[in-house]
């Protein structure tokens, strides 16, 4: 991509709120390019923007596949590889993330191509983007639901659950 299509694909990232002021990943996709990979970059705290190495491949037995590292040699910072192709053209739809490789806070997906993808099962038409962040554990967001889950149906029954299993355990003991 050219260096001006970046920086107003980067300059609409950093505008959003809701993704907070960190640095962040920016993968431009595009249905056309193997593995849906267009360009990739860094975007850094202070709105600067920094070359990434990112690498395709493809055996034509497996789904495409795309990682991005900070450097040639560096660890995996982003893994993701082509879904399933469509009913309707036989070409793949968009991509999965290795959420379980994921090595950064912020990754933002980027439609830069002329087709609808998806990202995970996720919609994007073009222009639109989603981002993949980690959550800070501490964070209110994170407490208000960690709060909610422990609140919902199935935890309290769960919880029930193992009461009346010890309350039964404590009785079994008391009879013996």
């Amino acid at each position: 991509m050219n260096a001006n299509d970046i920086k107003r694909i980067t300059d609409k990232i950093q505008r959003d709120a809701e993704l907070g002021s960190g640095e962040k990943i920016v993968i431009c996709l595009d249905r056309t390019r193997d593995s849906m990979l267009e360009d990739a970059c860094l975007l850094t705290t202070g709105g600067g923007i920094q070359e990434v190495f990112w690498e395709t491949s493809f055996d034509g037995i497996q789904a495409d596949e795309a990682v991005i590292r900070m450097s040639e040699d560096g660890d995996d910072l982003v893994a993701f590889h082509e879904s399933r192709p469509s009913s309707r053209d036989h070409r793949p739809n968009g991509i999965r993330v290795h959420h379980e490789e994921l090595d950064f806070p912020c990754v933002v997906f980027y439609n830069s191509g002329e087709e609808r993808l998806t990202v995970d099962g996720e919609w994007l038409a073009p222009g639109e983007y989603t981002a993949v962040q980690e959550v800070d554990s501490n964070s209110p967001e994170a407490q208000k639901f960690f709060e909610e889950y422990l609140k919902s149906p199935e935890v309290m029954e769960g919880f029930e659950e193992v009461r009346r299993a010890y309350a039964e355990k404590i009785k079994e003991k008391e009879g013996m």
